[in-house]
């Protein structure tokens, strides 16, 4: 979470808030982030709510990035067997 806070606070500009008033600056810069990060404390912390509040935060910047499996590249070894 405090990774989030501190992304946010890059994306816009402000370098000043110490971590106890990130939630402050935040709340008071963007009063949905601000609702988004009252409730993962209030509500138990769940997962579900902790990657809402990474979606809002990164989607000025396209979003999350998603990762995903590809075939294997067939790689030769020594002997000219692929794997």
């Amino acid at each position: 979470m405090q990774l989030a806070l501190e992304a946010f606070c890059k994306l816009h500009r402000y370098h000043g808030a110490k971590a106890k008033r990130l939630h402050a600056y935040v709340a008071e810069r963007d009063p949905a982030l601000g609702a988004l990060v009252r409730d993962y404390y209030a509500g138990g912390m769940h997962p579900g709510q902790a990657q809402a509040i990474v979606d809002h935060v990164l989607a000025p910047v396209g979003g999350r990035l998603v990762e995903w499996e590809s075939e294997k590249v067939p790689y030769p070894d020594e002997g000219g067997d692929t794997r």
